[in-house]
C-alpha cells in the first residue's frame, strides 16, 4: 500500500503515455465517473477517481501551457540576447560618440591653428611687401644721398668760415632793419669781399646760410 501511494504521489503527470490516455478516456466520458458519486460507494475508490480526473486535467492544461511556457522561455532568451546586444551597441555608440567628440575638438583646434597660421602668413606677406617697398625707396634715394654726401664734404671745408661770417654779420648787422641788412648782404658785402687780397674768401661764404640768418 505504501509503495502504491508513493507511486501516486510521484506519478510523472507531465509525460502520460498515449495508451494510458486512450485507456482512461472511456471512464472520463462516463457521467457516473465522478468522485462524489463513487465516494458514496467507496471512499478509497472516490479518491482514486478524483486523482485520475485531476491528473488528466493537469496533463491537458500542461500540454496546452507547456508550448506557451517554452515559447516564453525562448522569448525571454531572445529578449536577454537582444538586451545584451543592445547594451553592446549602446557601449559602441558611446565609444563612437567619445571618439567623435575627441575628433571634433582636434578638428576645431587644427582649424584655429590653421587660421592663426594664415593670419601670420598674411602679416608676414604684408611685412615683406612693406620691406620691399622700403628697400626700393631707399635704393632710389641712394643717388641723392651720394650727391648730398659729396655736397656735405665740400660744405665741411667752408664751414668754419661760414660760421665766422654768420656770427660777425648777426653780431654787427642784426640790430638793423631787414632792408638795410639786404643791402649789406647783396651790395656792400660782396663788393667788400671781392676787394680783399685773398679772393677765395668770397667762395667760402655760403650765401644760402646768410639768407636764412637775415630772414
Amino acid at each position: 500500500m505504501d509503495q502504491f501511494l508513493d507511486q501516486l504521489l510521484n506519478y510523472d503527470k507531465e509525460n502520460i503515455h498515449e495508451n494510458n490516455l486512450k485507456a482512461v478516456r472511456p471512464y472520463l466520458d462516463d457521467p457516473d465517473f465522478r468522485a462524489e458519486f463513487i465516494s458514496t460507494k467507496s471512499l478509497a475508490a472516490g479518491g482514486l477517481c478524483a486523482w485520475v480526473i485531476n491528473i488528466i486535467k493537469f496533463f491537458e492544461v500542461f500540454c496546452d501551457v507547456e508550448p506557451k511556457r517554452m515559447a516564453l522561455q525562448a522569448a525571454n532568451a531572445e529578449l536577454a540576447a537582444a538586451e545584451d546586444k543592445l547594451s553592446k551597441i549602446k557601449a559602441k555608440i558611446k565609444e563612437l560618440d567619445d571618439n567623435l567628440a575627441e575628433l571634433t575638438a582636434s578638428f576645431e583646434q587644427a582649424t584655429k591653428e590653421k587660421l592663426k597660421c594664415q593670419e601670420e602668413a598674411e602679416s608676414t606677406a604684408r611685412t615683406i611687401s612693406l620691406a620691399n617697398r622700403l628697400v626700393g625707396g631707399l635704393a632710389s634715394e641712394n643717388v641723392r644721398w651720394a650727391e648730398a654726401v659729396e655736397s656735405f664734404k665740400i660744405q665741411s671745408m667752408t664751414l668754419p668760415g661760414d660760421i665766422l661770417l654768420i656770427c660777425a654779420f648777426v653780431s654787427y648787422a642784426g640790430c638793423f632793419t631787414r632792408k638795410y641788412r639786404d643791402s649789406l648782404m647783396n651790395e656792400k658785402l660782396p663788393e667788400f669781399l671781392k676787394q680783399q687780397k685773398v679772393s677765395s674768401i668770397s667762395h667760402a661764404v655760403s650765401r644760402s646760410t646768410l639768407e636764412i640768418e637775415i630772414n
